[in-house]
C-alpha cells in the first residue's frame, strides 16, 4: 500500500504544488464576490457530476479482478457507454431545470449555470477513464493524465480570464476546451476497447445495481462538504461565501494530500487482497493502514492549523483574512473523515453499498439542518461548526 500510495503521492505533491500557484492567482483575478460565484458554479458541476457518475467508476474497479482478462472487453465498453449515456442525460435535464428556474436564479448566474453544462459531462467521464488506469494499476499513467486535467483546466481557464478579460464565464470557456481536449484523447487512445458490439445489457445493469447506492452517498457527501455553499449565498451573499471558500478550499488541499492517495491505492490492493487471500489477510491490511493513517494525519492537523492565518495571507492575500478562522474546523472534520476510506471496505467488498448511502444521506440532513440555525446567527464560521 505505501509503495502505490507513494507514487499516487508524486501526483498529489504536484497537483499540491500546482494548487499553491494556481490558488493565488485566482483570488487575485477574483474579487471575493466573483470568487463566491466560481465557487457556487464549481459545486453545482460536483453535483451534476456525482449524478451522472452513478457510481460507475467504482463498479468498474470492483469488477475489475473478476472480468480481466476473460471479458475485458465487455467491461470496458459496457462502463464506457454506459457513463456516456447517463452523463448526458442527466446534463440534459440540469440544462432544462436551470431554464425553467431563470427567474428564480436570476439572469446573470443561470447564464453561468448553462454555460458550465458540457464541462459536467467531460468530467464524467474524466472519472471513469482515470479509474481504468487506477484499477489496471498504472499509476504513471493515472498519475499522467490527471496531473495533465488538473494543470490544463485550471491554466487554461486563468489564461483564458485573464487575457480575455471575461471573468468567471472566461475562466469555464477555457476550462472547458481544455477539459473536453484531453476526455477525447484519452477515448481515441482506447478506441478500440469501446465497440459498442462488446456492451453486454446483463452487465450493465448489474455495474448499475452496484453503483446506484452511491449517487445518494455521492450526493450526500457533498451535500455535507459542500451544500452549505448555497446556504452561504443565500443568507450572506457572494462575498461572504468567496471568504469561506478560500479558506475551505485550502483546507481541502491539504487533506488531499494525505487522503486521495491512499483512497488511490487502497481501493485495488483491498480487492484484490480480498478475492485471492479472504478476509483475515484483508482485515490485518486494513487494521494497519488505520494506525499508520493517523500518525501522520494528527501532526498534518496541528501544523497546517497553527500557520493557517500566515498561509492565508500569502497565498490569497489580505483580502481573505477571515478565511483563516474557517480552517482547524474543516481540516479536522475531513481529516477524520479520511479515516472512512478505510473503515467502509467491509461494505464495499460485501456489495452493502446502500448501507452507506442511508448513513450518509442522514449526516447530510443533519448538516443542512444545523445550517439554517448556525449561519444567520454566527455567519460563514457557522457552516465550519456544522
Amino acid at each position: 500500500m505505501v509503495q502505490h500510495a507513494s507514487k499516487y503521492l508524486v501526483f498529489q505533491a504536484l497537483t499540491m504544488g500546482a494548487s499553491l500557484i494556481t490558488f493565488p492567482l485566482i483570488t487575485r483575478l477574483f474579487s471575493p464576490e466573483g470568487y463566491g460565484n466560481f465557487a457556487l458554479a464549481n459545486t453545482t458541476i460536483a453535483f451534476v457530476v456525482a449524478l451522472s457518475k452513478c457510481g460507475l467508476s467504482t463498479a468498474f474497479a470492483r469488477n475489475y479482478p473478476a472480468y480481466v482478462p476473460k471479458d475485458r472487453y465487455s467491461l470496458y465498453a459496457s462502463s464506457f457507454w454506459s457513463q456516456t449515456f447517463t452523463a448526458s442525460a442527466l446534463t440534459a435535464a440540469y440544462v432544462l431545470g436551470i431554464s425553467a428556474t431563470r427567474d428564480l436564479v436570476g439572469d446573470e448566474l443561470a447564464d453561468l449555470l448553462l454555460l458550465i453544462a458540457p464541462l459536467c459531462v467531460f468530467k464524467s467521464l474524466e472519472v471513469l477513464l482515470l479509474g481504468f488506469f487506477r484499477s489496471e494499476e498504472r499509476i504513471g499513467a493515472y498519475n499522467m493524465s490527471a496531473l495533465a486535467f488538473r494543470l490544463g483546466s485550471a491554466f487554461g481557464g486563468i489564461g483564458t480570464a485573464y487575457f480575455a478579460g471575461s471573468g468567471v464565464k472566461g475562466f469555464f470557456i477555457g476550462m472547458m476546451a481544455l477539459e473536453g481536449f484531453l476526455v477525447f484523447s484519452l477515448v481515441l487512445a482506447r478506441k478500440s476497447l469501446f465497440s459498442p458490439a462488446a456492451i453486454s445489457f446483463s452487465l450493465s445493469r448489474k455495474l448499475f445495481r452496484y453503483g446506484a447506492p452511491l449517487i445518494i452517498f455521492e450526493l450526500a457527501s457533498l451535500i455535507v462538504s459542500m451544500g452549505d455553499r448555497y446556504q452561504i449565498k443565500y443568507y450572506l451573499g457572494a462575498e461572504p461565501l468567496g471568504i469561506y471558500s478560500a479558506g475551505y478550499n485550502l483546507s481541502m488541499y491539504v487533506q488531499q494530500m494525505l487522503t486521495a492517495p491512499l483512497w488511490m491505492a487502497i481501493f485495488p490492493i483491498y480487492t484484490r487482497i480480498f478475492e485471492e487471500e479472504g478476509k483475515e489477510a484483508t482485515t490485518e491490511f486494513l487494521q494497519a493502514c488505520l494506525k499508520y493513517y493517523f500518525l501522520l494525519a494528527i501532526p498534518l492537523f496541528a501544523g497546517v492549523c497553527g500557520y493557517a492565518s500566515d498561509i492565508i495571507l500569502i497565498l490569497a492575500g489580505g483580502r481573505y483574512s477571515g478565511a483563516a478562522s474557517v480552517v482547524p474546523f474543516v481540516l479536522g472534520a475531513t481529516l477524520l473523515h479520511g479515516a472512512y476510506h478505510i473503515v467502509s471496505a467491509g461494505l464495499y467488498l460485501k456489495n452493502k453499498t446502500n448501507i452507506i448511502a442511508i448513513f450518509t444521506f442522514f449526516s447530510a440532513f443533519l448538516n443542512l439542518t444545523m445550517n439554517i440555525y448556525l449561519i444567520p446567527r454566527y455567519g460563514f464560521i457557522g457552516a465550519a461548526y456544522s
